[in-house]
């Protein structure tokens, strides 16, 4: 079935079709100020797009050519995402003159609807990060000090002491435990600093309570002997590790065999 479209005066709007073809129509407000509404017949909705389910047909002579669009069937409620921008005048192949509405997508509501969807991913992307918690050292294991020793007095942190720590020459692997004591109320950071120059060999992730390092290779190839060495600890909250508390540093030795 094929409607013949009828150009009138209050054309001021141009729906673009998928085809490339421009259709003159009457805008909404105008529509509804003269009151055309008022016992007017509306044949369907235009979009301007593809729809050969659609079975009928606007047509509008364009220069030399026949233009064509399909029109869909008239929906009393508009989804959330469409909204009405006009009506075009056309006459059924009966003779009755009525409209065919012209529907779109709402940029306004699209943006609404994309900026809530952001604002949903972030809130779950930041909630996700919350729930993780701090980004630990993955080479951090469960570790108890000897004899079971922990603090149990959660207004203080408790630093293990160090004394020599030994590298092997040949990996330039240190074998000893960089933990974190059971109890303390913080996450723990070490730096393994050459005492004379200043120079870090090493450093850590954040290392919670109750775990530990237990193995690291130093950064720089160094010569079998004994070097002086600053092992420091910084502290940092559980939950947030910008939020840093009062660490320590101990001296000690560093011996290459």
């Amino acid at each position: 079935m094929e409607y013949r479209y009828i150009k009138v005066e209050e054309t001021q709007k141009k729906l673009k079709a998928r085809d490339g073809s421009i259709w003159p129509y009457i805008p909404q407000k105008t529509f509804l100020e003269k009151e055309m509404d008022k016992e007017s017949i509306i044949f369907g909705d235009v979009t301007g797009q593809v729809d050969e389910s659609a079975p009928r047909l606007i047509s509008m002579q364009q220069g030399e050519e026949k233009r064509t669009m399909r029109i869909r069937l008239y929906r009393s409620k508009l989804s959330f995402f469409d909204q009405v921008s006009g009506y075009m005048m056309a006459m059924a192949p009966t003779g009755k003159e009525g409209y065919v509405r012209v529907r779109k997508k709402s940029p306004l509501k699209i943006s609404i609807a994309i900026g809530l969807l952001l604002v949903v991913l972030a809130g779950g992307i930041t909630a996700a990060l919350w729930d993780r918690g701090p980004s630990l050292d993955k080479n951090a294991i469960a570790y108890q000090m000897p004899g079971g020793i922990k603090n149990t007095d959660p207004e203080s942190i408790m630093l293990p002491g160090f004394d020599t720590l030994v590298m092997n020459y040949a990996t330039q692997k240190v074998d000893i435990a960089l933990l974190n004591p059971e109890g303390n109320e913080c996450l723990f950071k070490y730096h393994i600093i050459l005492k004379d120059s200043g120079k870090e060999l090493y450093k850590t992730g954040l290392i919670k309570p109750g775990t530990a390092v237990t193995s690291f290779e130093v950064q720089e190839k160094l010569e079998k002997g004994k070097y002086p060495i600053v092992v420091k600890v910084d502290t940092a909250d559980l939950k947030d590790p910008e939020k840093l508390f009062n660490g320590g540093a101990v001296e000690a030795v560093l011996e290459v065999k």
